[in-house]
């Protein structure tokens, strides 16, 4: 993995166009420390930079910028082709290559087939940007999934476009201008991260995964392509549906395991995250079925129960035979990192998880260099909460009367959440009162479009933050017959890539730690299509065919009990020892600095979550990751 960025514009001086290849470099630094590279030509003012992690030929043949051996095409390439063994005979026909490097085969592939050519045939995790120096056009793809990211910035000044693996490295581009969107701003508060479709700036935008953009001209519009349409797979899915249990069973264990064997290919070592929970279970599982004895897997836990999941995880590694590695963190460890993980993100990021997530890949990174997540299967099997019950929400929505649906939302919400915690505490639930209210809310919702926008919003708070009501739009929707069906797709297209995605390469890449996603493997994923949503979810049980897979390998009784999550306890540690840092970024002061906040109802938000309110937790967060990420662009202007 690494950083990759660049720019193209007028004819510039050798001299200024170095000094910009030196400034992305720097910016993107923590993405590759093993190496840097740079590629300018003065006579058509372009540049394109690559910061290498060094995991495959780690000799100088697999150095960046890497040209063909034509001559033709260059290349800034980050991420990982699985399977290239079989990718050199199919797409090269026994050429012989210089090195071994999964970015020569696919930079030899694009100069025998072409960029959409070679795209439709290649499995695996990238974003990419390839200059034909003949037809002086500029590439940029990303991968199908969206695993890795690509910030594009067009028509600076009518006459230039840069490029970036991250927001930093465009920050300096002459003639570009960043300044906040409020849309982007208002969609952040309203989900905690800002979607795919979106950047946080006017005039950035992200290459969409499963496309590629091709610009003839620096001030030309792309010419966008297509490559991999993931509405088109999802509904080609269902009209091919496995609904037999062994067949599903028996396809999703050989698919995991062939994806897991080729995504443990590096010249570096490698290991697993092991939370504990399904997903990763099921990937160590696979990991030995492949390697047998001697895996490397990493988990991190917490002093306090509530949130520890250490015990579980660390039964499997023991059934499974792995080389398990474990750490054990205080309040105050976790603490003190939650400032430094949030420097990780140059686009603001407010999902807490990604604390513990740094740390993991802060003490994964001390023993190995390549690690695989289980981080998909939540979205393709059926694993978030609201898979289970959303369905039957819609459903008593649509036949309950409004008067009583909205009569029930007000006894709901009237009472404090802190006070129906109280009632509720005997239930082995986390913050009911939270999940009571957004009860109440959902089935005051108006129909299920607005019902799905409720349950993933952060809460109400969200709407007054930033000034003004500009409109976010709505998710992608293929209104498929099956409703669960239906959520899981817009959390492919939506959740996965805004947030968990993009939480796992900043935290893993700031630690010079690739992360690789075996359930999101091209032929997972395209498996996970096809089988029957009924399978995924059956008898109120998410991710059941997922389950009965693990099943395999691991008894039962280590992995069957409620979705943890990876949370932290944001309340406490925002009235305890966060609450100076917090007290700072919220003073009347810094957020003057910020015109897009309404301070006031920023200030109300704090003041309620010092009283106890714990409505109040995930906007305040958010509101801190929002002036964090301020502060940070600031410091680095200054510099």
């Amino acid at each position: 993995m690494c950083g990759i960025g660049g720019f193209w514009g007028p004819n510039a001086s050798r001299d200024a166009l170095q000094a910009l290849a030196g400034r992305m470099q720097r910016s993107l630094h923590h993405r590759g420390p093993d190496a840097h590279g740079a590629f300018v030509e003065s006579t058509s003012g372009l540049v394109l930079v690559h910061t290498r992690l060094s995991i495959r030929d780690l000799t100088p043949t697999g150095a960046q910028p890497m040209h063909s051996a034509d001559g033709r095409y260059t290349i800034v390439y980050n991420g990982e082709l699985y399977g290239t063994d079989a990718l050199r005979t199919e797409l090269l026909s026994g050429q012989e290559l210089r090195g071994h490097s999964d970015t020569e085969v696919l930079l030899e592939a694009i100069a025998r087939h072409g960029v959409l050519g070679s795209l439709e045939r290649v499995s695996g995790i990238f974003a990419f940007a390839v200059w034909d120096a003949h037809e002086r056009r500029l590439w940029l793809a990303r991968d199908r999934v969206g695993v890795k990211p690509l910030y594009v910035a067009t028509g600076i000044g009518g006459r230039s476009v840069a490029f970036s693996s991250e927001l930093s490295g465009l920050e300096g581009i002459p003639g570009l201008s960043l300044d906040p969107d409020p849309v982007a701003a208002h969609a952040f508060f309203e989900l905690g991260y800002v979607p795919d479709t979106r950047a946080v700036f006017h005039g950035v935008h992200k290459v969409q995964p499963g496309d590629v953009w091709c610009f003839t001209a620096p001030g030309a519009d792309p010419l966008v392509t297509t490559y991999w349409d993931r509405a088109a797979d999802a509904l080609l899915g269902q009209g091919s549906a496995i609904c037999n249990v062994g067949e599903a069973r028996s396809a999703l264990s050989s698919s995991l395991t062939k994806a897991v064997e080729s995504q443990l290919v590096a010249d570096v070592p490698v290991g697993v995250f092991l939370s504990g929970g399904v997903d990763s279970s099921v990937v160590a599982a696979a990991a030995t079925r492949v390697r047998g004895t001697g895996v490397r897997t990493f988990c991190i836990g917490f002093e306090d129960p509530r949130y520890d999941e250490s015990a579980t995880a660390r039964a499997i590694a023991t059934h499974l035979g792995t080389d398990h590695h474990q750490l054990v963190l205080r309040a105050e460890d976790v603490v003190g990192a939650a400032v430094a993980a949030a420097s990780a993100f140059s686009e603001p990021f407010a999902d807490s998880s990604m604390v513990p997530t740094w740390l993991l890949c802060r003490f994964a990174r001390q023993h190995v260099t390549v690690v695989l997540s289980g981080d998909g299967g939540d979205e393709l099997f059926g694993g978030y909460n609201r898979h289970v019950w959303l369905p039957r929400a819609i459903r008593a929505q649509r036949v309950l009367p409004p008067f009583v649906r909205h009569t029930f939302a007000n006894a709901v919400t009237k009472v404090r959440a802190e006070a129906w915690d109280r009632v509720l505490r005997p239930l082995p639930v986390r913050t009911p009162g939270l999940k009571l209210h957004k009860l109440g809310r959902l089935l005051a919702a108006p129909d299920a479009d607005a019902m799905l926008r409720e349950v993933v919003s952060t809460g109400p708070l969200a709407r007054g933050l930033v000034r003004g009501r500009p409109s976010v739009r709505p998710s992608e929707s293929l209104h498929l017959a099956d409703p669960r069906a239906e959520l899981m797709f817009r959390d492919f297209t939506t959740y996965l890539p805004g947030d968990i995605l993009p939480k796992v390469d900043r935290t893993s890449m700031f630690h010079g730690l690739e992360a690789r996603v075996p359930l999101l493997d091209d032929s997972v994923v395209q498996l996970a299509a096809r089988i029957d949503p009924r399978l995924k979810i059956r008898r109120g049980q998410s991710k059941w065919i997922l389950r009965e897979v693990l099943a395999q390998s691991v008894p039962r009784a280590m992995f069957e009990r409620p979705k943890m999550g990876f949370a932290i306890p944001l309340g406490d540690w925002l009235r305890g020892p966060l609450r100076p840092w917090a007290e700072e970024l919220l003073s009347p002061q810094a957020l003057a600095r910020s015109p897009l906040l309404d301070a006031p109802t920023a200030r109300t938000a704090w003041r309620d979550l010092l009283a106890g309110r714990p409505m109040m937790e995930f906007g305040v967060w958010s509101l801190l990751m929002w002036q964090t990420w301020q502060e940070g662009r600031r410091a680095r202007a200054s510099q």
